[in-house]
């Protein structure tokens, strides 16, 4: 009895001891794991960090400090085209007035030749009236050879003859100069017309409006035409390559904006070395 109990008191010892090295065991895996998850967690947090830093947020400083720069960059060149467009208003509204001050002067010298061909025509009839005379006259004159009266008469008639005759080439000289004059200044004004239509085509192209930009190309195109057949031929040959360049932006209008802009520019700046 006493040798059961001596063997089962060293039993239940080592049952102890194995208890307690297995709990020690246990506690200190624990320790040894957490130990190693704070290592882990400090070399991800110590590596991660740099890394996320590079790889996500400074990417995002860089994208917004772009838009920054882009967003001044649009804003100045906003304003840059509001001034342009300013100015060219402006000078779309000064070409209007010229337009007007133009035609005012055109219809007054139209009625001044209008006039003028009126009262020719009038001393056309009156020197046809005095030839006539002048042939009765001489008809009398050859069968009334001693009539010094009818010769007197004759010879004073002739002299109002001529003196109405130079009248005559008088106003023809002014009506031709004064048409010379109206087809200069139908020259100019369809020349400015011209540049105010491709001004406003030009507008219309900025603003996105192509059908616009077409209509008013249109118009341009018919005042270039009417210049053509008023220009001299000095600038005949320009005149032949501003409507060469303005026939290719018709093509351009809509799929090349940009290059039809630029070319509209290009044909108004050449014009106006034409416009008097």
């Amino acid at each position: 009895m006493e040798e059961r109990r001596e063997t089962r008191e060293r039993s239940d010892g080592w049952s102890r001891i194995g208890r307690a090295i297995g709990r020690f065991l246990a506690v200190a895996l624990r320790i040894l794991f957490v130990i190693v998850l704070g290592i882990l967690l400090a070399v991800g947090f110590y590596f991660g960090v740099p890394w996320a830093y590079n790889r996500v947020v400074e990417p995002i400083q860089d994208g917004l400090i772009r838009l920054d720069r882009l967003e001044i960059h649009l804003e100045q060149t906003a304003t840059r085209w509001e001034e342009r467009a300013a100015a060219l208003e402006e000078e779309v509204h000064d070409l209007e007035s010229q337009f007007d001050s133009q035609a005012d002067q055109v219809a007054g010298l139209e009625t001044a030749v209008a006039q003028s061909v009126e009262a020719r025509r009038e001393l056309e009839v009156e020197l046809q009236a005095h030839q006539q005379t002048v042939a009765e006259l001489s008809a009398s004159l050859a069968t009334l050879a001693e009539d010094k009266a009818d010769l007197a008469r004759l010879q004073a008639l002739e002299d109002t003859l001529r003196d109405d005759w130079a009248e005559v080439e008088a106003q023809a000289s002014s009506a031709e100069q004064v048409a010379e004059q109206v087809g200069a200044l139908r020259y100019g004004l369809a020349l400015l017309q011209t540049r105010g239509e491709l001004v406003k085509a030009y507008l219309d192209l900025s603003d996105g409006n192509a059908g616009d930009a077409e209509t008013a190309l249109v118009l341009a195109q018919d005042h270039l035409a009417e210049a053509a057949e008023l220009a001299p031929e000095v600038d005949q040959e320009l005149l032949a390559a501003v409507t060469a360049d303005l026939t290719l932006v018709a093509g351009r209008l809509r799929d090349q904006p940009v290059l039809a802009a630029g070319a509209l520019r290009g044909a108004w700046a050449e014009l106006g070395a034409l416009v008097p």
